[in-house]
């Protein structure tokens, strides 16, 4: 279900138009004039963020359409804009698109068209949220991991215990069901202590304090035995013993950051592309 605003001064064709939108579960608000657009007045309970798609009539009494369409498009621009018009001349639809509308309906114009022009419209929003949720809890993840992984690097250097990353490449398992199952497999199998981050979206990273090469040995045979995935990469760094040499006792904190940044560098991690 959408909240949809039509704006036409004829009442007849908004009456049309808010039977087939009410008929298909969508929140419908008309109005005859622009001015409650630019005050924000068309609703007690809802105001123009609440609203999804707005069908816009080119002509109204009291104002021009696209002039409401250029508002819409610099304070409002979240809403979707379909424009509604008698005049079809290519020059009026190139003008609809160019100040920001998402399609054009045609007068006259049957049931179905509305519709299908709102499904349309609605799919892509969908889409275009999921993807920015996935960015949002991407940057969340990498902002966790890369605390995370300061905070192990100080205890490894000031405790001189090992600490070791593995970072798991799905990108070649097309299917996401496969991929997050295989995540589930993996995290319910791992320590208290250890903690996993997606560092993208088919990648985890492992933080696994207190884990030393034959450690980490122990960590990637058993990460192998649950994947059974010839097409996965495995990366992984210990440190510091792939940092500065087994054999080397000089720690030095203040170098913290150029350690994380070898790290990261050899595991291909890179927060700026994210």
């Amino acid at each position: 279900m959408a909240n949809i605003l039509i704006i036409d001064d004829a009442a007849l064709i908004r009456k049309r138009m808010k039977n087939i939108l009410l008929y298909d579960d969508h929140e419908v608000f008309e109005l005859d004039t622009g001015k409650s657009i630019r005050n924000n007045s068309f609703s007690e309970e809802f105001s123009l963020d609440d609203i999804d798609v707005i069908f816009l009539d080119i002509y109204l009494k009291d104002e021009n359409g696209f002039d409401i369409l250029k508002y819409l498009s610099k304070n409002n621009p979240d809403i979707d804009v379909i424009i509604v018009s008698g005049e079809n001349k290519i020059s009026t639809v190139t003008k609809a698109v160019e100040l920001g509308a998402k399609d054009f309906l045609a007068k006259p114009f049957d049931n179905q068209m509305i519709l299908k022009k709102l499904e349309k419209i609605l799919d892509k929003k969908a889409i275009s949220k999921s993807k920015k949720s996935l960015v949002e809890d991407l940057n969340n993840e990498l902002s966790s991991f890369n605390t995370d992984l300061n905070l192990e690097l100080n205890r490894s250097l000031r405790s001189g215990l090992a600490l070791s990353i593995i970072k798991v490449d799905f990108h070649n398992i097309s299917q996401n069901d496969t991929f997050l199952k295989i995540k589930n497999d993996i995290t319910t199998s791992i320590r208290d202590i250890d903690r996993v981050y997606f560092v993208d979206h088919k990648e985890l990273c492992f933080l696994l304090p207190l884990t030393d090469k034959e450690g980490r040995k122990v960590f990637r045979k058993k990460l192998e035995n649950t994947i059974l995935e010839k097409d996965v990469l495995i990366q992984y760094i210990t440190f510091p013993a792939d940092i500065i040499g087994e054999e080397s006792l000089e720690l030095d904190f203040s170098q913290q950051n150029d350690y994380k940044k070898v790290i990261l560098n050899k595991l291909e991690i890179n927060f700026d592309d994210k």
